[in-house]
């Protein structure tokens, strides 16, 4: 009987969990867009020189405690919301992520945003990676090597499809 009576409880409740999840995903979506602003304020007067900092980047990570990958999402989009406006305005109006976004920062312009940002809002974020490996190759995988443990070094490159399917 007292199994019965938990999931009756309104704080317990799945719609009430539920409920507090969209709350946090709502919170989540416009504190990413009041930090992208605030850090195209940041950059636009230089905050991160008044405090001794180098760069926007060592700003990110040092001052405001993001991690590497968040502060180059984050700097990328602004710097290409420079050149395409209308990707900021997505971001803002909620239709892309900062984080999709970032992934057609390297083929987008103003010509083609429309159908850029329109690929994000429609499609998984793997199928906006393959557009955009599509549309320019190169751009698609940046090498890459970092320590998982102690002794083990994670590597990344780009292969063809032919060589995945030898790999597994």
């Amino acid at each position: 009987m007292s199994e019965l009576k938990l999931v009756s409880d309104k704080a317990n409740s799945y719609w009430a969990i539920h409920d507090r999840a969209m709350m946090a995903a709502s919170n989540l979506k416009r504190s990413e867009i009041e930090m992208l602003d605030a850090l195209i304020d940041v950059e636009s007067r230089q905050v991160y020189y008044q405090m001794e900092i180098k760069d926007l980047f060592q700003y990110c990570t040092e001052m405001l405690g993001l991690s590497r990958h968040a502060s180059y999402n984050f700097i990328t989009v602004m710097n290409k919301s420079k050149e395409v406006p209308a990707l900021l305005e997505a971001i803002r109006d909620g239709s892309t992520t900062v984080s999709k976004g970032r992934k057609i920062c390297s083929v987008i312009t103003e010509k083609n945003a429309k159908e850029w940002i329109d690929l994000t809002r429609e499609c998984s974020s793997r199928i906006v990676e393959r557009a955009v490996a599509m549309a320019n190759p190169r751009a698609a995988v940046a090498e890459s090597m970092k320590y998982v443990s102690a002794d083990v070094l994670e590597l990344k490159f780009a292969v063809s499809e032919e060589w995945s399917e030898l790999l597994n």
